[in-house]
This record gives structure tokens, C-alpha cells and sequence, in this order.
């Protein structure tokens, strides 16, 4: 697929499939490139003071999506599976902002802001099963499931806030952040039920267990000119 915005953006898949008596295997892959424009423009009035504030962002991504498995048949009553799936995927954003600012009474710009933020973001997880099926032809159903699954994400902003002149040309003062936010999650967990017919009705069972480790940070630095500081 391609299309056509301001910018081109496009995204491709593959699915694959092979089946016998015994086995079923199959897998599908998709990606997704695209770039995207965004343009605002805010007018706001804070006591006595205005804010003609504008604002453009653009945005870039790669995603990929992937997911296999196989299924074998052990017996006319019982399977096992195996499945993996996830995805990867990178996103950057830069914003462009200028804003005036204004003393209304006097009707005159005192300074201008600019903040040419940027932000860049990775996220990527991971999912695996493995299960077991067995039914007879008495009612009689186990069904057992193992999964593991983790998540990485990252991101990393800078947000420079630069105030100048009226005339937009002599600094003033600056503020800098950077601030880093990176998350580590883990998911482990096993159940099984078990199911039979019972007198007119059935009669089922199961458990599960289960344990997440969640690890995030999050530092915010004060960024000058040769180096940087952590805000505590």
C-alpha cells in the first residue's frame, strides 16, 4: 500500500501458511513507514499578557508486526501449540514553535519564545505461548498454557524553551529539559482447566499463576550550554 499526504507513507505484509496431517505452520510479517505534518496555531490572552503561538510538528514511524506459530497434532485427542508475536517499532517527532508575546495594554511584543522541541520513542514487546489440548469423545477437555511476555520502551525529549528580543533576535534567557523515561516490563504466567460432562451438565476446574516485574525511571536533566544536570 502507498499513499500521499504532504509526505508519501507506505506499508507492506507477508503471510505464510503450510498444513499436513501433523503439523500447521504459519507466520505473518507487516510494516508500516510514514511521515506525517501537523500545524496549529493558538491565540490565547493570560491577564494582560497574549500568546500568538505557532506550532509545527512532524512525525516519522516505522512499525513492524510479526507473528508465528505451529500447531502439532500428537494424537486424534490431544495438540500442542506454540505461538510468538510482537512488534518493533521506532517514532520520532520534532516541533517547531514560535510564539510572540504581547503586553495587551501597550499593544507591542516583549519577546519572543522559541521551543524547537524533539522527542524520539522505541517501543518493542515480545509474546510467547505454549499450549496443550487434549478432549476425548467422552466430554472430557485439559487445556494448559504457558505465556511469557515483555515489553522495552524508551523515550528521550529535549524541550528547549529560548526567549529572545522583541525583535526575535538577541537571546534573553534560556530553560533546557531533557528528560529520559525508559520501561522494562515482564509477564510470566501458567493456567490449566479442566472440563467433564457431569450428570446433565459439566463440571469444570482450573488455575492460574501468575508474576509481573515492572521496572520504569524517569530523570529529568537541566540542560546548559557544556553540560547537563539531573533536577533531583
Amino acid at each position: 500500500g502507498w499513499a500521499i499526504g504532504t509526505y508519501a507513507k507506505y506499508n507492506t505484509g507477508l503471510s505464510l501458511n503450510n498444513r499436513n496431517k501433523k503439523t500447521n505452520l504459519f507466520g505473518t510479517y507487516n510494516f508500516n513507514k510514514s511521515r506525517n505534518l501537523n500545524t496549529m496555531q493558538f491565540y490565547r490572552t493570560v491577564a494582560d499578557t497574549l500568546f500568538d503561538q505557532k506550532n509545527e510538528m512532524q512525525s516519522r514511524g516505522n512499525n513492524h508486526n510479526y507473528k508465528a506459530g505451529l500447531d502439532y497434532t500428537i494424537s486424534k485427542k490431544s495438540t500442542l501449540g506454540f505461538i510468538v508475536n510482537g512488534s518493533i517499532s521506532e517514532n520520532e517527532l520534532a516541533s517547531k514553535s514560535r510564539t510572540p508575546i504581547s503586553y495587551i495594554p501597550a499593544n507591542t511584543v516583549v519577546k519572543n519564545l522559541h521551543a524547537d522541541n524533539s522527542s524520539d520513542m522505541s517501543r518493542s514487546n515480545i509474546n510467547v505461548n505454549t499450549n496443550y489440548r487434549y478432549a476425548d469423545t467422552t466430554g472430557r477437555e485439559l487445556n494448559m498454557d504457558g505465556d511469557y511476555a515483555h515489553y522495552d520502551m524508551n523515550s528521550n525529549q529535549l524541550q528547549p524553551n529560548v526567549y529572545y528580543d522583541k525583535n526575535g533576535q538577541n537571546e534573553i534567557s534560556r530553560v533546557v529539559y531533557n528528560m529520559l523515561a525508559p520501561t522494562n516490563i515482564s509477564l510470566y504466567s501458567f493456567k490449566t482447566d479442566y472440563e467433564q460432562n457431569f450428570k446433565k451438565g459439566k463440571l469444570g476446574i482450573g488455575g492460574k499463576i501468575s508474576f509481573v516485574n515492572t521496572d520504569n525511571d524517569f530523570k529529568r536533566y537541566n540542560v546548559y550550554s557544556n553540560s547537563k544536570v539531573l533536577d533531583t
